[in-house]
C-alpha cells in the first residue's frame, strides 16, 4: 500500500499504525456491503485523536473512510461509541434526502454505508462512511485561503451549526438518543461520561473557542505554542480569520435569538474545559499505547495547559475564580 498521501490542507493519510485484517473485511464488504467493491486499498489517516480512521479504495476506485474502536480495553464505557456517531449520520442523512427538507434545512453529512458489531471481522465494531473530498484547515486562521474565502468558510460553519440546532431529536428518530436534561448542569456533574450530544450553545462555543484564547497565556515551550488547537485571536487583530462578533450575529439571525449571547464568556471558557479533559484522555490512551494519532504524545504536556486557558478566559473577562477549599 503506497503512500498516497493528498496535498491538500490536512487529511493526511498513509501507512495503517492500528493493524486490521484486511482478509476477514474484504470478504465482510464482498458479502454485506454492495456500495463498496472489494477488495480495497486501506490507509489509515494520520491526522485524528479518538477512533482509528482508514480510507478505503475499492476496486473500482471509489473512495470510503471506516473508522473504529481503538482495540484493547478501553478507559471509559462512554468514549469510542461509533455506533452513536453512525446512528446520528444515519439520522441526519435521512433527514437531508427527504423530499421536504429544504435546501437551508440540511445538516451536511457523508452518506453512512455499513455499521457492523461483530468484532470477529476486524476486532472491534466499525463503520463504512462516503468519503468527501475537501480540505481540513488544522489551522483556524486559515492562512492557505483568501481573506474572503476565510470569511465564507466560517459562515458555513456556523450556518451548518444552526441548521443542526434547528432540529429536534424526536422528529428525526432520536427521541431516546440522550439525557433531555440540561447540558451544562449534566456534563459539570459527570465529566468522566462525556457526551457526545451538544446543546446548540456549546456548539457554537466550541467553534468560536480560539477568541477566548490570550496569547498572553500560552505556554512558553514552543512545541505547545505552535500546536494548532492553541491559536490565539484573543486580544489581537492579526490573522483572525473573521470577527467574533459577525459569526454570534449570523447565528444569533439564523437562530431567533437575541444579540449578543451573553452567555459565550462561560460557555468558550467551558469548551477549554471539556477540551482539557478529552485531552487528557488522549495522553492516558497514549500511555496505554491506543492512541489514534501520530501527534497524540503532545497531550502529555497540553491537557494541563488548556486547563489552565480555561480558567485564564473567564479571569480575562473579570470573572473571580476562587480555589480554596470548601471541605
Amino acid at each position: 500500500m503506497s503512500d498516497g498521501s493528498p496535498r491538500g490542507i490536512g487529511g493526511e493519510y498513509g501507512a495503517v499504525r492500528a493493524n486490521i485484517d484486511i482478509e476477514r473485511l474484504n470478504a465482510y464488504l464482498l458479502a454485506y456491503v454492495p456500495a463498496v467493491s472489494s477488495p480495497v486499498d486501506v490507509q489509515q489517516f494520520k491526522f485524528g485523536q479518538s477512533n482509528p480512521t482508514y480510507f478505503l479504495t475499492d476496486a473500482r476506485r471509489k473512495r470510503f473512510v471506516l473508522r473504529k474502536k481503538p482495540a484493547g480495553q478501553l478507559l471509559s464505557s462512554t468514549a469510542h461509541q461509533i455506533e452513536r456517531e453512525y446512528r446520528m449520520l444515519s439520522a441526519l442523512h435521512k433527514h437531508n434526502t427527504k423530499p421536504s427538507t429544504k435546501i437551508w434545512q440540511a445538516v451536511p453529512v457523508p452518506v453512512p454505508y455499513v455499521l457492523c458489531e461483530d468484532v470477529n471481522v476486524i476486532g472491534t465494531p466499525f463503520y463504512i462512511m462516503e468519503y468527501l473530498d475537501g480540505r481540513i484547515f488544522t489551522d483556524t486562521r486559515m492562512l492557505e485561503v483568501s481573506p474572503n474565502d476565510r470569511r465564507e468558510c466560517w459562515i458555513s460553519a456556523v450556518q451548518a451549526l444552526a441548521a443542526l440546532a434547528s432540529l429536534d431529536p424526536a422528529d428525526i428518530g432520536l427521541a431516546n438518543f440522550g439525557p433531555s436534561t440540561d447540558y451544562f448542569p449534566r456534563q459539570i456533574k459527570s465529566l468522566t461520561r462525556v457526551s457526545q450530544v451538544q446543546s446548540q450553545l456549546a456548539d457554537l462555543g466550541n467553534l468560536t473557542q480560539p477568541w477566548a484564547i490570550d496569547s498572553k497565556h500560552l505556554p512558553d515551550d514552543p512545541q505547545l505554542r505552535n500546536y494548532d488547537l492553541l491559536k490565539a485571536f484573543k486580544n489581537t487583530t492579526k490573522d483572525v480569520p473573521i470577527p467574533l462578533q459577525d459569526l454570534e450575529r449570523e447565528y444569533c439571525r439564523l437562530t431567533n435569538q437575541a444579540y449578543p449571547i451573553k452567555e459565550m464568556t462561560f460557555v468558550r471558557s467551558w469548551m477549554l474545559f471539556r477540551l482539557a479533559v478529552i485531552s487528557q484522555g488522549i495522553a492516558a490512551r497514549f500511555a496505554r499505547r491506543q492512541a489514534s494519532s501520530e501527534r497524540a504524545h503532545i497531550h502529555v504536556w497540553l491537557f494541563p495547559a488548556v486547563g489552565h486557558l480555561a480558567k485564564a478566559s473567564l479571569e480575562d473577562d473579570g470573572h473571580i475564580i476562587d480555589n480554596k477549599s470548601k471541605l
